[in-house]
């Protein structure tokens, strides 16, 4: 049994969750299916790199990195990688290919979607504390 509020990790380690609102169980899910499920990532740049950072070219090196391009609107694109070496893998290659890489962070995971969708007959999640813990 682990107890945790991050969600992420709790992905990655368990293959049920429940979760306990005001008490009370409130729901169940098998991971096993989301566990297997691509990631997405969205990379921010900075300004000032066109040529490394157009949409062609971001399509290219995804595909050699063997990930997927998603989207692109300037400065930042999404990608879809399998897990957490091919998503290691993307990010070097951005950076072999010149791509100013400013931030990488994994999309929200299955399980904070579950959270944070409400359910028959109970209030939805309270909002995310802000950065910093303290209120």
């Amino acid at each position: 049994m682990l107890n945790s509020h991050q969600l992420d990790q709790v992905e990655r380690v368990c293959d049920r969750v429940a979760f306990v609102r005001q008490g009370h169980v409130d729901a169940v899910e098998t991971l096993q299916a989301g566990a297997q499920s691509a990631h997405v990532l969205r990379v921010r740049w900075t300004e000032g790199a066109p040529e490394a950072t157009s949409s062609e070219r971001l399509g290219l090196v995804a595909r050699d990195a063997g990930a997927e391009l998603r989207g692109v609107t300037p400065p930042e694109a999404r990608f879809t990688v399998s897990g957490d070496v091919e998503a290691a893998r993307l990010v070097r290659a951005l950076v072999g290919a010149g791509v100013p890489i400013i931030e990488v962070t994994p999309e929200e995971g299955r399980l904070e979607r579950l959270f944070l969708e409400p359910r028959a007959g109970t209030p939805p999640a309270p909002p995310a504390p802000p950065a910093g813990g303290a209120s």
